[in-house]
């Protein structure tokens, strides 16, 4: 059998092998992998006839949908590289990736072109107009075929910085890591695949490439409500369901219907973007007995780190696991040599799906990818691997824990939240002058929000108006859901603020 070096290449092989077989369900409308592979060709001919050559970024800026998958490998095929942009993202937070990323084509519809404001310069594609393409101009031109060492798509990501930076990965990066996760969840043709995660999310994107690659099933849906889950669960006998925390907590919630459902197709489930609480692992093995439990770690810059198999669940509930296949994970100290089992040190993630480096940012790319620990003296070129910032230990069998962020940056509800970035807005609120924002554990979200913030004289902050002007600014999510009014922030001895001081004194649910 072929192997597929390229994201065109997973589906040209799946077309292959099930030309009629259903690829994706969205409501009542459904398409097969020959349709998919068809009007992917027709994306990829308009945007070769409008000027793309290899490299050139296109945004997409759609809601999950058929449409999204059609333009993610009609892009592909025509040699560009994917931009996903979150929809529910602010005007504000939309122009900055436009602008850093500098597409040449926007994809978009009638309900996300509101957020492209006042951007004239932009090719503009209208993913309402797909069914209305030409389909008979053939197969994309072999002058525009990537190779699979080729940039195809750019995930933002919050950084320690403040400001979101863009996650270049190769053809070569997507592809592995598909057949990676694949291989470990054992994923197959007959699969019915529910998709809850969003695209622009890794986690989500790797779901899609590795059911597209196996040929299986998958069911797009952007609701996140328990009934909703449980109804497409059900009525298409779903196998595969993948999640972040959030969702769990939510699925197991008095007002779920989860508990009373019986769900025997279900062969396994995934958990990334943050640990689950120990007692909903333990509630989620009652309900789901003949159900495998995958706990999964991961970060956009290297897709998927580690995974702890079923088997080992019952017994280290809390646990990362260990790498996944073709991939080494190292703990090492701050001189960056291994740490022995029990120690603290930083996870290191060397393999094939570590990505090219940050958009347009050198430094910060110098500061995550740096020679691997583990190099041969003689090698002229050294391996570069991905210095994750998370902290970890091993235990004696060589098991994974998570510890902490060397940098700060939050994990909340499975997404990962600059505290810069949410400072940055919280200062444009009439009232606040200075504000320092902080991750605090939470058992359903991981890590919840808190604000301390310093207000003019006579103010009175009111947490409603503050969460209104916020919206403007950043996204839902972002927003704290705590927050502190002091008259001064405290300070050290340089008249710096005393953030570790702010956080051991308000990061506490009792404060």
């Amino acid at each position: 059998m072929d192997t597929p070096f390229t994201v065109p290449d997973l589906l040209r092989l799946t077309v292959q092998r099930c030309p009629d077989k259903v690829a994706l369900y969205q409501g009542k409308n459904t398409l097969t992998y020959k349709d998919l592979d068809t009007l992917s060709n027709a994306v990829a001919m308009r945007l070769l006839a409008g000027g793309l050559v290899k490299g050139d970024r296109v945004v997409i800026l759609l809601r999950k949908s058929i449409e999204m998958v059609v333009a993610i490998w009609g892009v592909a095929k025509a040699g560009g590289v994917f931009v996903i942009v979150d929809t529910k993202l602010t005007l504000k937070q939309v122009a900055y990736r436009l602008h850093h990323c500098a597409p040449k084509v926007v994809i978009g519809d009638k309900h996300s072109r509101r957020l492209l404001g006042e951007t004239h310069e932009l090719t503009y594609l209208d993913a309402g107009d797909f069914a209305t393409l030409d389909t008979a101009n053939g197969k994309v031109p072999p002058s525009a075929a990537p190779i699979g060492k080729d940039v195809v798509a750019i995930l933002y990501t919050s950084g320690s910085t403040g400001l979101p930076k863009g996650v270049t990965l190769s053809h070569e990066n997507l592809v592995t890591g598909a057949r990676i996760v694949a291989r470990y969840l054992d994923i197959v043709h007959e699969d019915v695949v529910l998709s809850i995660l969003p695209f622009h999310f890794d986690y989500g994107l790797n779901q899609l490439l590795t059911t597209i690659m196996v040929g299986a099933e998958i069911v797009l849906q952007n609701s996140t409500h328990p009934g909703d889950i449980c109804r497409n669960l059900k009525s298409h006998d779903v196998t595969g369901l993948a999640g972040v925390p959030t969702l769990w907590v939510q699925l197991l919630s008095k007002l779920s219907p989860f508990a009373t459902m019986d769900f025997p197709k279900l062969r396994y489930i995934t958990n990334s973007g943050g640990s689950v609480p120990e007692r909903h692992v333990t509630e989620l093995q009652r309900l789901l007995p003949a159900t495998s439990i995958y706990l999964m770690y991961g970060l956009t810059e290297a897709f998927r780190s580690t995974f702890l198999p079923p088997d080992e669940l019952p017994s280290r509930p809390t646990s990362m696991g260990k790498a996944i296949p073709n991939v080494e994970i190292l703990v090492v100290d701050e001189k960056g040599q291994e740490c022995r089992a029990g120690e603290v040190g930083e996870l290191v993630h060397r393999g094939g799906v570590i990505f090219q480096g940050y958009w347009n940012d050198v430094e910060a790319t110098n500061r995550v990818l740096k020679p691997s620990p583990r190099q041969l003296d003689a090698v002229v070129c050294p391996e570069l691997a991905v210095w994750s910032g998370d902290l970890v230990k091993r235990d004696d069998d060589g098991f994974l824990y998570f510890v902490g962020r060397r940098d700060k940056l939050i994990k909340s509800a499975g997404n990962r939240i600059s505290p810069q970035e949410v400072e940055a807005a919280l200062m444009k609120v009439q009232g606040i002058n200075e504000a320092v924002v902080f991750g605090v554990p939470h058992e359903e979200l991981g890590q919840s929000i808190t604000a301390v913030v310093a207000v003019d004289q006579g103010f009175t902050l009111d947490q409603g108006t503050v969460e209104t002007a916020l919206q403007a600014e950043i996204a839902r999510y972002m927003i704290p859901h705590k927050f502190v009014a002091l008259t001064v922030l405290p300070r050290g001895s340089t008249g710096k603020v005393d953030r570790a001081r702010i956080e051991k004194e308000f990061g506490s649910d009792k404060n």
